[in-house]
Formats: structure tokens, sequence, C-alpha cells
């Protein structure tokens, strides 16, 4: 690539480290084992904008044989769980009817929450663990239909950006 095309793309908002991620990404695509695919996924998107957790949810709602799953990041980085099946089917459920994944889900669309605790989207579940401050919601389209949502969590207000969005 030419050095005048890489500052148009930096001028654009894009970076060289974008399109790395967006490389391995579309590489790790290309392999069969669907789990290893999503635990990668959730890895480098956190990294990539710093989510101290994050969690990649299949919608329960699509008609293919795929479980939805549920992956969490801790923030020492090292943590991921998939959660059993009935776990993640009550989790999924419960976000997509009320929760912010919910929202992307029915506006086909991402999200940023810059502060959670005053945007209305955000639902603080009795049993839910997460100090999140701010979030980051994007949904996984195929042909129009939303089949996984990823969320990104940061304990800090405004943590992201239009950027990482």
């Amino acid at each position: 690539m030419s050095r005048s095309n890489q500052e148009h793309l930096t001028a654009q908002g894009a970076t060289l480290d974008d399109f790395e991620l967006l490389a391995k990404i579309s590489q790790m695509l290309t392999l069969m084992d669907r789990d290893h695919v999503l635990e990668q996924v959730i890895d480098l998107s956190s990294q990539v904008v710093g989510a101290e957790r994050s969690s990649l949810m299949l919608n329960p709602e699509h008609s293919e044989e795929w479980n939805p799953v549920f992956f969490k990041r801790q923030q020492d980085g090292q943590v991921i769980e998939r959660l059993g099946k009935d776990q993640a089917i009550h989790f999924a459920r419960r976000v997509i009817d009320k929760g912010l994944a919910g929202w992307v889900v029915r506006n086909k669309q991402g999200v940023i929450v810059a502060d959670t605790e005053r945007d209305e989207r955000w639902i603080v579940f009795p049993d839910g663990t997460s100090a999140a401050r701010s979030a980051l919601c994007v949904p996984f389209i195929y042909d129009d239909d939303v089949l996984g949502v990823l969320t990104l969590l940061h304990s800090e207000p405004n943590h992201f950006t239009e950027h990482h969005l």
C-alpha cells in the first residue's frame, strides 16, 4: 500500500492495526472449529478496544442449529468462560428480551452507551455482576438476520468511541 493510501485511510479513522484485525478475523472465519473462532473474535475485539469484559451471544431465536453461547473475558484478559447450555439460553433470552443486546437485535445496529447509569437501554439485572459504566454492542448480521451480538464493557464512562463502533 502506498504512503498516500495509508495516510488517506488513517485520515478517515481506519488504521493499519484495524485492517490487520480484520485480516485476522477473515482468516479465522475459514477455520472449521466454531468455538475456537468465537473465542478468538471476542479476545481480539476486546483487546483492540480495551474492553474489560465481553460477551458474544448467538441469537437463540435463529433457526440454525447454533446454540446460544456466551463467553466473557475477565479483566485480567486470561479467562474465557463458556456458560452451560441451560444457563446460556436463560441469559440470552433475558438479555434479548429486556437488555441492550435486545435493542441491538431489534434495531439491527450497533450502539455505544457512554454511561450506563444515564441510558435507559442499559438494564441491570438483580443477579448481574458487571460494574460496567460504558458499553459497546454490535450485531452480526447475515441476510438481514441478526445471528449474534457482541457486547464489550468497561468500568469507566465514555470509554468507547465512534471509531470503536
